[in-house]
């Protein structure tokens, strides 16, 4: 194996949309190092420059243009400053605080920064002040600068953040305290003194202890949490094209499950379940609170929008939410806009796919025909149907997200626009979404307000799934057509079959979908008192208070319609069937906050109180009817149907409900030295929903924690960092359950005949429970948090136990007292314990490599302890979800006092008896017994659905290697796409038409998280052109230092010298045929360097022709032919391809006859050119069973067998109506000669004589069968097609002589309705057969005219398809898919040096 490096110059056009490449080269690793410059503007006005219109003004003039170009405000006093003097600059442009400092050395009027003020004074005053600028370096471990730092006088507002080069500058106090942040790094604070020049080093917090973690209503440090708070960013979130954004969190969270039972369906959301089940009736997904607003809505946020989700496991974490607390609250902070004063425009896009597994296996045709059809269990209709093929697709989906972001510290704004698109795996389903999401924050310029908003449209229209359809698909009869033959356009009735209806039916008549609008804002203002207005602008306390207003709108249309022509509604007696239902929901919400902290004397103490205010509302109409005059309106016109006028029916309803809460809450955290952490919350809460007795709820909680690593006695023990120890207790609710649940509602009562007619009696609706109130859930857990070995090893542990009382549910009361045989009433007792593990090692770090590995764990144990009380007496248990047929099995599921929930309590299978019905084993486990015969008493505990532990592992890399620093702010994500054509770069790939597997296509999307970095793509590719898109990027510039690629071959390439007197185009020709034989010559003949990578038969016979004239590297021919050989079925059949990763295997089942015989002749050649018999002799069996294996498929009458199974797969060419019975006849031919005079090479003939006179008598058959004597062409099938390739064979087999054979040419290629060839390997037999037959100036032509028209459209190298007529011509249904440098077009370089007086 030879390798060449090649490293090649480009530029960069433009850094912000795309880049193009030209790569001389075809296979190519590709390595790429990006060295990425950031230009960053620095966001604190002391440090923004200004420009002025001359270099000598007034001190006024100077003031107005501070104010307009900042966003400063400048005061005085007029009798202390003489604004109108006149100043001279020493340039035009430069910082305010350089034009101010001119300015007080001309005038002595000094100056001095106050939050968002500039007050100018008496010089003497400034000094009095005691104010002094400060100068200095943020930098990390590595000495690298840091970007963006928040550099603050402690106890003030005033500050200002660091540069590109981590510089900063300050007027502070003498007196200051520097507080220094920045994300990731442990803060540090610095005292001031006599300094004026600071470099401050920023650790690196690998606990990340200072990362800010959202909690109810709030938010804190990692370091300050007392209870269990999980925290995910963006930059972890999974990276996912589902349009649900839950996902991103699976398997990143102890304790948390997320799973969606039907991936494939584009309708169908997750769910998300936090520490075990809690509920019987009363809901189990937890409180969503979108950017501080309860009760959020995850179908209405774009998964880009997200920048982090917090999750609140414990009660003492979610009891600040009361009554919607008790299944955990998921917080989701949405992304705002940039603060750097520049405008950032991105855009990102994904697509997925999803397949159904064919988990059950149901039986096909022929084994219905075998097994159930003789035993009267079915009746064989004559089909061969594969049901689930036919409701089924690959599901596609595609997202795209355009993203404006602008602004600065004081006002920002952030606006996205998506689009959705995803189709189902069953061919019914599908959903579009348009949304949007923008948000605005303002802070006035003396900080007193801030001002926040948010708005979020959506629309989602959808044609839903019926999951129904894949049972029926498994029932269904396999010899059941889709349609009936003998009722053209109606699908077959599926009448008195097992399945009960024609799934294709349901899916392609009926018409179900809907429609959703959704509008989500809120907006918030923010008042901030203190420090702002305290002396000085400097204090110890800090308040606050914000009023929220928020609204959710939900308007949602779903429609049903079955028309009259389904056999479905036909069996049933409609003529159409329609339904229709409209609904809206409404929330809105008011939220008051009022927030103190205060620091003094190393006590930390902060307290948080609100009122919340919720009204819902919930109403809604729905109508349907039957039997239409017509299927044209479908569902649009419900009024036609007769069903509904006869007297007595009534298929209307509408609804209307609503329910309130009110809530008062309140919070103190208080943690001394850092050390002593102890937080309280209370929450008193009601709800309209409750009974008048329960109308409110308390809902107290506590938590402590000890951070031991800060005590004294822990100094010495260097390898722990960090060690806390918490506990926490809480008391949670739940009261998902309907509006008017307490209350005496009133209903229509059933109807009435009098004198003639019908009246609605009204009566109750049910009995009313005024004891009703929420599930109460007693929570309490303990964990330690800890990071050990300088931060390398960290993690948590948590013990958890929920007792979850008063469960809601239906229960069975006497008739009287009460109106009803059951009412919704709080009984039941279930808990759930368990533990949670969270553990991170960061394996490796050093300058330039990191990688992290990460694990999640956690146990659950559920037991249902109750399900009665003083009042209320249940049975011990409840049997659930009935399961399926055969026979009658009964219910899967049984929830039993002092059991785990997800039991199943079922039958123990014992096997099938002689008739194919199951066995059960009875209830002492000592007799099978059929399942009909089975009682309960034969039912025990067979299993849990539920889990008792789940676990992630996660794995991160991250690397850089040249540059001297990180300068970007946010990750760099670029999509590469490599073409061997230029029309590739412009042809989106997606949504994916192809036949081929879509990751073959040359794309790679790449994420870069910081820079400078070197990055390589693994994969090997073949490509001429590149083109780069920047999906996603902050405002930074950046540009690609260098490439350097690595081109793979066997051989190296040679210069061959062909006649004089050759055309220039033929050696042109030949010039590209040994580049496309070179790059498929690897470490076997590959067929293309772009996709399959392996080695084909057909591939290797023609790369080994033309490398006997060329490179003459006939070991790599040798070892192909060892290779098939070793690999061969069973019956000793080659298989037509073969791969050498991941160690040399076949594609199993992959069989081409033609393919096969072909090999014989590929040995032929070898040994011609060779003399190596050992080598033929050794493979002699190989070639004697491929003759074997294709008579085979002859009849009697010796032609060849299209029909007889097995019915293998015949090559030849790409084109789809081409028939190959006559192509196989001659193959068989020429293979049969072929084979028989390798025979006679190696001294085998007397063993195979008989060869000669099977080729003589198929001869015979295919003059008879094929040759149409009339015309003078071969034709092949039952359409008597004439097709080149027919020619060629019957030529090549001497099946015509050379007269007949010109003849049979010439006609072929005068008639327009001849199947021409369609690609470089057809073409190569049309040459053989025109030189076999002395056509040598039509052969010429050809190759000048095909070969020579690749090379006029600018080939240098040939492509696996070629079709003069059509340039976009692709077997695989997308030509992206073709190769542009393929094996077995590369024959011209034979044909020029074996036939020299033809060609050259």
């Amino acid at each position: 194996m030879k390798r060449k490096t090649l490293l090649l110059p480009f530029i960069i056009y433009n850094s912000n949309i795309k880049y193009f490449f030209r790569i001389m080269r075809i296979s190519l690793f590709l390595l790429f190092v990006c060295v990425f410059q950031l230009m960053a503007e620095e966001a604190d006005a002391q440090n923004a420059e200004i420009k002025l219109s001359q270099n000598s003004m007034t001190i006024k003039q100077l003031v107005k243009e501070i104010e307009a170009q900042t966003d400063y405000l400048v005061v005085f006093r007029d009798q202390d400053v003489d604004v109108n003097k006149t100043v001279s600059f020493r340039k035009k442009s430069a910082r305010v605080s350089d034009y101010l400092e001119q300015v007080a050395e001309s005038t002595g009027i000094g100056y001095r920064f106050e939050n968002n003020y500039i007050t100018l004074v008496q010089k003497d005053q400034s000094i009095a002040q005691n104010k002094k600028r400060i100068f200095g370096k943020i930098v990390d471990s590595m000495g690298q600068p840091i970007i963006g730092a928040n550099i603050v006088e402690k106890g003030t507002t005033n500050g200002t953040t660091s540069d590109i080069e981590g510089n900063f500058s300050l007027s502070v106090s003498s007196k200051a305290i520097l507080e220094v942040r920045y994300i990731g790094y442990a803060p540090r604070e610095v005292v001031v003194g006599n300094e004026q020049h600071f470099k401050l080093l920023l650790k690196e917090d690998m606990e990340i202890l200072y990362e800010v973690v959202v909690i109810g209503y709030g938010s804190m440090t990692k370091k300050e949490l007392t209870s269990a708070i999980s925290h995910v960013s963006s930059k972890d979130f999974l990276s996912i094209s589902n349009v649900d954004p839950s996902m991103m969190i699976q398997g990143k969270v102890a304790g948390v499950s997320v799973t969606n039972t039907g991936m494939g369906d584009p309708n169908n959301q997750a769910n998300i379940q936090i520490r075990g089940i809690s509920s019987r009736a009363a809901g189990l997904g937890p409180l969503i609170v979108i950017d501080g607003i309860p009760g959020g809505n995850l179908t209405n946020i774009n998964p880009n929008d997200i920048e982090s989700m917090d999750i609140l496991k414990d009660g003492a974490a979610s009891a600040i939410y009361g009554t919607r607390g008790s299944n955990g609250v998921v917080l989701i902070t949405t992304k705002k806009g940039a603060r750097d004063g520049q405008l950032h425009a991105s855009y990102v896009g994904t697509v997925s796919a999803n397949f159904m597994i064919h988990d059950l296996d149901p039986l096909n045709a022929e084994e219905f025909r075998k097994y159930r059809v003789p035993n009267n269990q079915g009746v064989d209709q004559g089909a061969n149907t594969n049901w689930l093929d036919e409701i089924t697709r690959t599901g596609l989906a595609h997202q795209h997200t355009v993203t404006l972001s602008g602004g600065n510290s004081r006002s920002n704004y952030r606006a996205t626009i998506d689009f959705k698109d995803a189709t189902g795996v069953d061919i019914r389903s599908d959903r579009k979404e348009y949304g949007a999401r923008f948000s605005l924050n303002h802070t006035t310029k003396s900080g007193l307000l801030n001002f926040s908003a948010n708005i979020s449209p959506r629309f989602v229209y959808r044609n839903n799934s019926d999951w129904s359809v894949f049972r029926a698909a498994l029932e269904a009869n396999p010899t059941t057509p889709v349609f009936d033959p003998n009722i053209p356009g109606q699908y077959s009735n599926f009448n008195g079959q097992a399945a009960g209806m024609n799934p294709v039916e349901l899916l392609k008549l009926d018409q179900s979908g809907g429609e959703t609008k959704l509008l989500d804002w809120d907006a918030t203002v923010k008042l901030n008192l203190l420090p702002l207005l305290a002396k000085e602008g400097t204090s110890v306390h800090s308040l606050n208070t914000q009023v929220t207003l928020a609204q959710q709108q939900n308007d949602n249309f779903n429609f049903w319609f079955r028309p009259a022509i389904s056999t479905m509604a036909q069996n049933s007696g409609r003529s159409g069937e329609a339904s229709r239902d409209y609904g809206k929901s409404r929330q809105e919400s008011l939220e008051w906050l009022v927030n103190y902290t205060m620091e003094k004397n190393q006590h930390h103490l902060k307290l948080m109180g609100g009122y919340s205010y919720q009204y819902f509302q919930n109403s809604g109409m729905s109508a349907s009817n039957k039997d239409f005059p017509s299927d044209i309106l479908s569902y649009n016109n419900l009024a036609q149907g007769e069903w509904a006028k006869e007297e007595g029916r009534n298929e209307m309803g509408s609804y209307k409900n609503d329910s309130k809460l009110i809530a008062f809450f309140g919070r103190i955290n208080y943690d001394y030295k850092g050390r002593y952490l102890f937080t309280a919350s209370y929450r008193y809460e009601g709800s309209s929903k409750f009974g008048k007795n329960n109308k409110w709820g308390s809902f107290p909680a506590v938590s402590a924690g000890w951070r031991m690593s800060e005590e004294n006695f822990m100094k010495d023990a260097t390898w722990i960092n960090e060690l806390k120890i918490r506990g926490d207790f809480g008391v949670t609710g739940n009261q998902n359950f309907d509006s008017y649940k307490s209350l005496a509602t009133m209903q229509g009562f059933g109807s009435y005949y009098h004198e003639g007619s019908y009246f609605t009696v009204w009566g109750p609706a049910k009995n009313p429970n005024y004891n009703l109130k929420w599930e109460k859930g007693v929570n309490w857990n303990i964990g330690v948090g800890f990071s050990m070995f300088d931060n390398i090893f960290s993690g948590s542990l948590n013990y958890y136990n929920r007792k979850q009382q008063d469960l809601l549910g239906d229960y069975n009361v006497s008739v009287p007292p009460y109106l009803f045989a059951s009412t919704f009433v709080n009984v039941g007792t279930m808990r759930n314990t368990g533990f949670e593990l969270d553990l991170n090692v960061q394996a490796v770090k050093t300058k330039d490599f990191s990688y992290n590995i990460g694990f999640v764990g956690a146990t659950n144990n559920n037991k249902f302890l109750h399900f009665s009380n003083n009042e209320f007496t249940g049975q011990a248990f409840q049997d659930v979800c009935n399961m399926e047929s055969p026979g009658n099995p009964g219910t899967l599921q049984r929830m039993q006092e002092g059991e785990r929930l997800g039991n199943y309590f079922t039958w123990s299978y014992a096997g099938i008896d002689e008739n194919g019905n199951w066995l059960v084993w009875n209830k002492d486990n000592t007799e099978k017994i059929s399942i009909n015969e089975a009682t309960t008493e034969d039912k025990r505990v067979t299993g849990n659905g539920l889990p008792k532990f789940t676990a992630s592992l996660s794995n991160t890399f991250s690397y850089k290697i040249l540059g001297e620093r990180i300068a970007s702010d946010a990750p760099i994500r670029l999509k590469f796409t490599f073409a061997e054509v230029p029309s590739e770069l412009n042809t989106p790939f997606d949504p994916y038409p192809g036949g081929l597997s879509r990751a073959w296509l040359q794309d790679e999307i790449i994420t870069l998280m910081t820079v400078p970095i070197e990055a390589s793509i693994p994969r090997r590719l073949s490509f001429r052109y590149l083109k780069i898109d920047v999906l996603g990027a902050s405002s930074f510039d950046f540009a690609f230092d260098k490439m350097s690629f690595t081109a793979q071959s066997a051989v190296e390439m040679i210069e061959m010298d062909l006649a004089t007197t050759t055309d220039p185009l033929i050696k042109k020709i030949n010039e590209v045929g040994l580049y496309t034989l070179k790059e498929c010559m690897q470490t076997v003949y590959e067929d293309g360097p772009k996709r399959d990578r392996r080695l084909w038969i057909g591939d290797l016979y023609l790369e080994a022709l033309a490398n006997a004239y060329s490179y003459k590297k006939h070991d790599l021919t040798k070892r192909c032919l060892y290779l098939l050989a070793a690999l061969s079925n069973d019956e000793g059949l080659l298989h037509a391809t073969v791969f050498e990763e991941p160690y040399p295997h076949p594609q199993y089942g992959q069989y081409c006859l033609d393919y096969a015989l072909i090999y014989n002749v590929a040995l032929l050649e070898y040994v011609k050119v060779t003399g190596d018999k050992e080598t033929a002799e050794d493979l002699w069996p190989v070639v004697v069973r491929q003759i074997e294996m294709a008579l085979r498929q002859y009849s009697p009458d010796w032609i060849y067998d299209m029909q007889k199974p097995p019915i293998y797969w015949l090559v030849f060419d790409w084109k789809d109506n081409y028939d190959r019975q006559a192509s196989m006849q001659g193959l068989t031919i020429w293979a049969l000669n072929k084979s028989y005079e390798l025979a006679q090479l190696i001294g085998k003939d007397k063993e195979v004589k008989e060869w000669s006179l099977l080729a003589s008598k198929m001869k015979k058959a295919a003059r008879r069968q094929f040759y149409d004597q009339k015309q003078g062409v071969i034709v092949s099938g039952p359409s008597k097609q004439v097709s080149y390739l027919s020619q060629a064979w019957m030529i090549l087999s001497e099946t015509l002589n050379a007269k007949e054979g010109v003849r049979a040419m010439k006609k072929t290629m005068s008639m327009s309705e001849s199947c021409y060839p369609g690609c470089p390997y057809a073409y190569h037999y049309i040459m053989e057969a025109l030189l076999k037959c002395g056509m040598d100036n039509e052969a010429k032509k050809l190759l000048m005219d095909y070969w020579g028209g690749m090379v006029k459209k600018g080939a240098d190298t040939f492509w696996e398809v070629y079709d003069p007529n059509n340039d976009k011509l692709s077997p695989y249904g997308f030509y992206p898919m073709n190769s542009y440098c393929h094996a077995w077009s590369c024959t011209p370089v034979y044909f020029i040096n074996k036939y020299p007086e033809v060609f050259q």
